[in-house]
């Protein structure tokens, strides 16, 4: 009989045997066996730890997802104020020069009027 550390083989139990097919028992210390239903139970519960971790792994992927569509949407945006503040420059650069202009202009009127009023 082959040596298992834990295994009470001086009182006489012996190694359990393993049928695939039908039903499994483990030894484990003191010579009790833990039954199928045990570990039937066992594996049942991890598979739902599994599918319960899988659930939520799907719903923060699909919050992921929402966050970065808003991110992109809000890259978006960005880039089109960004736009329309380049545009607001441009124009105020405009504005300024058609600004200077009609300040020269009215300066060269002033000028005028004054030196026809003096003569």
């Amino acid at each position: 009989m082959p040596q298992f550390p834990g295994h009470a083989q001086n009182r006489g139990v012996e190694r359990p045997q393993y049928n695939m097919y039908y039903r499994y028992e483990i030894c484990v210390r003191g010579g009790t066996h833990v039954e199928t239903a045990a570990l039937t139970t066992i594996v049942q519960e991890l598979a739902e730890t599994t599918i319960a971790a899988s659930e939520t792994i799907e719903q923060l992927s699909n919050r992921v997802d929402a966050i970065v569509l808003q991110v992109d949407q809000q890259g978006q945006q960005i880039f089109a104020l960004t736009d329309a503040l380049q545009t607001l420059t441009d124009n105020q650069s405009t504005l300024v020069s058609h600004i200077a202009r009609l300040t020269e202009t009215l300066e060269r009127i002033v000028t005028s009027l004054e030196s026809r009023s003096m003569s």
